[in-house]
């Protein structure tokens, strides 16, 4: 019984059998004792009702003849008041035979009523009758105080005769016989049906699932609803979906890691072969290719380098030592590192502050953050331009930007300027001066750090990267 519609339906009809047996079960051996208890407790009831009317009204009350006569018509019954000294004083038999005048019963009770006699207090008789090994309630007797004051008066006594509980029984059996078996197939064709709805979705889940444990992360769950079981369709849907994307970032990755590692080991090897190929004393040409192959190397072991840098922060490694630094001096470091090559094309750098500022992080990471950011201000600005350094002393915050005027980057691509080897010149141009992961390295260290940062572009504008760091 693997499957799980086999397995709702089964329980499903069990539910029922079981609901069936408690039925069938408080039918026939719960229901006699239920229905004498009933009609005990309606008998005293009843005669608390009218030992209240006699009480406040009399005994000669209208009220009191028809709640009488209501009582025994209910409970088919007989109804009789008594006195200290066993006195009849009203008997509903009597009443509907035309005694008006009930005095005639004089001091002898009627042969009737001899069974009657006065009790102090609430009184329940049960006359029981042996029946094929059973004791079988043929009779029930209450006797209801009337009290003046705190002194009991008399009695209201009520009586009623039991029908065969045997017979109603069996009237009962039949009837739930019958009433059972047309629930049972009801419920077990609704059972098949609603076993049959509950079980679509989840095989539809289970479905999918399997098609994506084979890598297909394009399939869809149709699952409709808000209950738990939408909210999983739901869920496996964007699952799939994010398994999609890191599959095509995944490819993207490979993709472009072989090409930027490509790049560099073909030049090691091809400048290589033509110092081999190099007679003589040329030192010259021989220099310029070993100068080559080691820029080369160089840019191989940085590219490495950030790859296994970025990888342990992605992986949640990097947890970044803090300690209060003077963010001026920072910048200072690597506006210095970066002139030369801002020089080359003839930029200017501009550090505009007002104070020294300080901040609490790990200063070597944040120096790598602003050497990424100024690198790439350099390399995509205009040459004879400038590049506007800003540091700002906000209320709550230390604002750092890094504006440019430069290429700009089209909005489009803003989004994904954080990303690995993301490039805005799809055209896959080698460029020396960077391994394709700066702004991803950027991005890591910022949020290890929980500082705000965003990018604001416009392209043949320029480019602005800003920071902001919440004060302590």
């Amino acid at each position: 019984m693997k499957n799980i519609r086999s397995k709702l339906w089964i329980s499903i009809t069990a539910l029922i059998l079981l609901i069936l047996g408690i039925s069938w079960l408080f039918q026939v051996y719960f229901l006699n004792d239920f229905y004498i208890n009933a009609i005990t407790n309606s008998l005293v009831d009843s005669g608390k009702e009218i030992a209240a009317i006699v009480e406040k009204e009399g005994i000669e009350s209208e009220n009191l003849s028809e709640k009488i006569h209501e009582v025994a018509s209910d409970l088919n019954g007989r109804v009789n008041i008594i006195d200290r000294q066993n006195n009849i004083k009203y008997n509903n038999l009597l009443a509907e035979r035309g005694f008006k005048d009930l005095k005639i019963l004089g001091q002898k009770p009627h042969r009737e009523l001899e069974r009657f006699s006065f009790k102090q207090d609430l009184y329940i008789n049960r006359l029981i009758q042996k029946k094929d090994g059973k004791d079988i309630v043929r009779h029930l007797n209450v006797a209801v105080p009337i009290k003046k004051g705190d002194t009991v008066i008399g009695n209201v006594w009520l009586s009623s005769g039991l029908s065969s509980t045997n017979s109603i029984t069996f009237v009962l059996k039949r009837q739930l016989s019958i009433i059972s078996g047309i629930s049972l197939l009801v419920g077990t064709i609704l059972s098949l049906f609603l076993s049959k709805m509950f079980a679509k979705p989840i095989i539809k889940i289970t479905n999918a699932t399997k098609e994506i444990a084979k890598g297909n992360f394009d399939c869809n769950i149709d699952v409709k609803g808000e209950d738990e079981i939408g909210i999983l369709g739901n869920t496996i849907n964007k699952m799939a979906e994010q398994l999609s994307q890191i599959e095509t970032f995944r490819r993207e990755f490979i993709a472009n890691t072989s090409h930027e590692l490509k790049t560099p080991i073909s030049l090691i090897k091809a400048y290589a072969e033509l110092t081999l190929d190099i007679e003589g004393e040329e030192k010259e040409s021989r220099e310029a290719n070993l100068k080559v192959i080691i820029d080369e190397s160089d840019r191989l072991t940085n590219m490495v380098e950030d790859i296994l840098y970025l990888s342990k922060m992605e992986a949640g490694y990097y947890d970044p030592t803090t300690e209060p630094f003077i963010v001026n001096d920072i910048l200072t470091r690597v506006i210095d590192k970066l002139k030369y090559f801002a020089k080359e094309k003839n930029i200017d750098i501009l550090f505009n502050y007002n104070k020294e500022l300080f901040i609490e992080g790990d200063e070597n990471k944040i120096f790598q953050v602003f050497f990424n950011i100024l690198n790439n201000s350099i390399i995509h600005s205009f040459k004879n331009s400038e590049i506007q350094i800003n540091l700002l002393d906000n209320k709550n915050s230390i604002r750092i930007e890094f504006k440019d005027f430069g290429s700009g980057i089209p909005k489009e691509d803003l989004p994904y300027i954080w990303e690995r080897f993301y490039k805005v010149d799809k055209s896959r141009k080698r460029n020396k001066s960077g391994t394709g992961l700066g702004m991803s390295i950027v991005k890591n260290i910022l949020e290890a750090h929980n500082y705000a940062y965003g990018i604001e572009s416009e392209v043949n504008k320029g480019t602005l990267v800003w920071i902001e760091v919440k004060k302590s």
